[in-house]
């Protein structure tokens, strides 16, 4: 996974997009 680059930020990116989408769900 190292050999990746910018996949720290695409790691960041997920995370903030998997918590919106929970906020999101738990409005519903």
């Amino acid at each position: 996974m190292r050999e990746i680059r910018g996949g720290h930020k695409m790691e960041r990116g997920m995370t903030l997009f998997l918590k919106m989408t929970a906020t999101i769900n738990e409005r519903e």
